[in-house]
């Protein structure tokens, strides 16, 4: 889903990202998925995970289904800032996942 977006999307993702304060590592690689680390993965599922220098560690679960695709974001906000930060980015979050999601079922 956010390895075959446009380059310019995941160019952008990667920056919102960072300014989130996420720890991404390569955008490319066999453990990385635009350089969140894959943490688990199975056939059916994978699980991506990336630290923060800000106290808001993040997760993304991929999973796909019989019926569809499956995702979902986990984040924890370990201090005040973090818990702001994500208040207010939650909007665009959403709005972004949509978008990610519509485009991924067009293909």
């Amino acid at each position: 889903m956010i390895e075959d977006a446009p380059a310019s999307v995941r160019r952008q993702l990667r920056r919102g990202w960072r300014l989130l304060g996420l720890r991404l590592g390569p955008a490319g690689g066999a453990q990385r998925v635009l350089g969140w680390e894959i943490r688990r993965s199975t056939q059916d599922f994978v699980l991506l995970g990336a630290g923060s220098r800000i106290g808001m560690p993040g997760e993304l679960l991929f999973r796909r289904g019989r019926d569809g695709l499956l995702f979902a974001t986990f984040v924890q906000q370990r201090n005040p800032l973090a818990r702001l930060l994500w208040a207010g980015v939650t909007p665009t979050h959403q709005r972004v996942v949509r978008s990610l999601l519509t485009h991924a079922a067009s293909m």
